[in-house]
């Protein structure tokens, strides 16, 4: 399957709320027009609580129905009922400060001082391209905070070579002088589980975030994130995600989003790209653009901004399965398998029903000659997709695969067992047809013991690998397992046994080859 395949099962599976049939979006205006056209609260609230359930829902459609559950509740005169809503909001939601705004106006109450939140870093987290010559760092939040008090964090090589920070006019952009070497890895924390100095006029901490970003090497190139590094600042980085966008801006985002997956399933992916684009412009927190982009682009063999795109998407959303799914498949592409395998993984985590995710991890472990392995991930993608012809195509390989190692094992743990004890009649007994054809019983038997009495009796034996195949070089074609083991004799530790039973017409599997090392 090629990528530009996979991609399209990614965005399929993970399909932007403009192209399903009941999108949050879609189901939102339903709501509203139920609950202020028609009059129907219950089924407003019917509809509202959809929406709530819907896992991979944006929040702020989230957020808005659960707010107006609590509304119809409230015109119906349940109040325990639409306190409990507008609660609801307040704990779950405190990302959408306008609707957290209006829920502590409903509940009669005067909204807490709100933590600062973060609107740009310069330069921006997970960066591989930042220029040496930057010469200062800067943090702007939403609101004025208190001058003279900061917490930039961090430590050792990955820290800079700074100078005192000082915040702008307007006390809302705090900027930290520095000096940057080319082609480094640097960690600039904004506030740390022991340092919160970064405060709010009102003495709010802002949030723990980390400006993990490289310089560009000495040639112009990008520097790589380790990825310990990139699997410790993501989920801090997640838990403050940056907002730049007003209700305004994020509805705009929205629509250019919408607008760039439309382009993307007409395959016009520079135009895809372009919308992309325009929305994270508006909206630097909006995952779906993130994530179109990064499809985009990797459509396009651009994979060195495809991974940036995706890890953005990741950043702001650790369950954003379709982008994890695309890292998945850079990787795989670099011959990272386990790298890869550990992003579909993850994908699969976030979202059973992943189904390009999971076909990356089958189709890697029938390479990896993981056939038990193959078929549970097979069996998942069916689940998923029962029609899926490729799936049950590969369900089949892998169970055949599995199910012909376990029998060719069992034939040849017997066929040591008579060689181990001396037995080398039994052996040709047990051996294949086209050996006993034309290797007489007298000669195998002395061609074994020549080859094995002077290194003794077995010590210990270990299988080392099983793998399925279907042709072997010289051999016609049917069903084999090469088979390899490291044993140790008496006269001769680690040696290699290779072993290669065949399954013959009769379907009982026998040995056909033997070579020790």
């Amino acid at each position: 399957m090629r990528i530009a395949e996979i991609a399209l099962i990614a965005a399929l599976a993970f399909a932007p709320a403009a192209f399903a049939d009941e999108t949050p979006s879609a189901m939102l205006e339903k709501g509203i027009f139920q609950q202020e056209t028609a009059g129907d609260l219950d089924a407003a609230i019917k509809v509202y609580k959809q929406i709530v359930d819907e896992a991979n829902a944006n929040r702020r459609f989230v957020a808005e129905a659960q707010f107006r559950i609590g509304e119809c509740y409230q015109k119906q005169g349940k109040k325990a009922e639409a306190e409990a809503a507008f609660r609801q909001v307040i704990a779950s939601y405190s990302d959408q400060a306008d609707l957290v705004a209006k829920a502590h106006k409903e509940l009669g109450e005067a909204e807490p001082a709100r933590a600062p939140k973060i609107v740009s870093t310069s330069p921006a987290a997970f960066a591989t391209d930042v220029s040496p010559a930057l010469d200062k760092i800067t943090v702007t939040f939403d609101q004025k905070m208190k001058d003279g008090s900061w917490s930039w964090t961090g430590s050792g090589d990955t820290f800079p070579k700074v100078e005192k920070p000082h915040y702008d006019a307007a006390k809302m952009t705090c900027t930290l002088p520095c000096k940057l070497q080319p082609g480094k890895v640097y960690w600039v924390g904004i506030n740390a589980p022991s340092f919160k100095n970064f405060r709010s006029a009102e003495g709010v901490p802002a949030p723990w975030y980390i400006i993990l970003f490289a310089t560009q090497s000495a040639d112009g190139k990008p520097t790589p994130i380790p990825a310990d590094l990139l699997e410790q600042a993501r989920p801090v980085n997640a838990q403050s995600v940056i907002l730049s966008a007003d209700d305004k801006e994020r509805k705009a985002a929205e629509s250019l989003a919408a607008e760039g997956w439309q382009l993307w399933f007409q395959r016009k992916l520079p135009e895809a790209e372009a919308k992309f684009g325009e929305a994270v412009k508006l909206d630097p927190a909006n995952v779906k653009a993130w994530n179109g982009m990064g499809w985009a682009q990797m459509n396009q063999g651009k994979t060195l901004n495809a991974r940036e795109s995706f890890e953005k998407c990741v950043a702001l959303d650790p369950k954003a399965a379709a982008a994890m799914n695309g890292l998945g498949w850079i990787a795989n592409g670099e011959g990272k398998t386990d790298e890869a395998m550990g992003w579909w993984k993850k994908a699969i985590e976030a979202s059973p029903n992943t189904t390009a995710a999971l076909s990356g991890l089958a189709s890697t472990s029938m390479e990896l000659k993981q056939y038990d392995q193959a078929a549970q991930y097979y069996q998942m993608w069916l689940k998923a997709e029962p029609d899926n012809a490729d799936a049950k195509l590969g369900l089949d390989k892998a169970k055949t695969a599995a199910q012909s190692i376990k029998a060719a094992t069992q034939a040849v743990e017997h066929w040591l067992a008579a060689l181990d004890a001396g037995k080398y009649a039994d052996c040709w007994e047990q051996s294949a047809a086209a050996i006993r054809k034309t290797v007489p019983k007298a000669n195998l038997e002395a061609a074994l013991k020549t080859a094995l009495q002077p290194f003794g009796k077995v010590v210990s034996r270990k299988l080392l690998t099983a793998d399925y195949e279907t042709s072997l070089p010289g051999a016609p074609n049917g069903e084999y397992v090469i088979m390899q083991y490291q044993t140790d004799f008496e006269s001769k530790k680690g040696a290699i046994e290779t072993i290669t039973p065949t399954n013959e017409a009769d379907g009982q599997w026998r040995v056909s080859g033997y070579y020790v090392k």
